[in-house]
């Protein structure tokens, strides 16, 4: 099946059988090992990625749901502008995720932050339970993702003037 999307960024043309995920796509194909077999079945949170800007299990997603989709790993969003305020909100509260869950919470905290300007507490919750890594504690994560907002407000403010 010939499948045409975008990934990280790029527009990408593959040919593969229609029962191929994007989690096998995208480490074989594509080389991006951020993106980890877990349980298969999408429940740990291992193999998350930004697809629409949602996040997504790929281990779940064939390859014949991605014609015209966009998919964002960890190696893209750390790329981008706004990784610098994830970063920020991470440091000032000293929420340090593992490394088996890091890319996932970076992910996670840029979902959030594409979906609220603002996010409250109550928005959040129902992104924590996308990955069973339980090395950090809810709120710790939910204050570095606040901050975070307030870094992307005040950078985008700077860059209008």
């Amino acid at each position: 099946m010939k499948v045409d999307f975008t990934l990280n960024g790029k527009k990408r043309f593959i040919d593969l059988p229609p029962h191929a995920t994007l989690l096998d796509i995208i480490r074989n194909d594509f080389d991006l090992l951020s993106v980890h077999p877990g349980c298969k079945r999408g429940y740990c949170g291992a193999c998350t990625v930004l697809l629409d800007n949602h996040l997504a299990a790929s281990c779940m997603i064939p390859l014949f749901h991605l014609k015209g989709r966009t998919i964002e790993t960890v190696e893209h969003v750390l790329d981008l502008p706004g990784f610098r305020d994830i970063e920020l909100g991470f440091l000032r509260t000293g929420f340090h995720p593992c490394k088996f869950c890091a890319g996932i919470k970076v992910l996670t905290a840029e979902a959030i932050l594409r979906e609220w300007e603002h996010p409250k507490t109550q928005d959040m919750r129902s992104y924590i339970t996308r990955n069973w890594c339980t090395c950090t504690a809810p709120t710790p994560f939910f204050e570095a993702v606040q901050f975070a907002s307030e870094y992307r407000e005040r950078r985008g403010h700077a860059a209008r003037h």
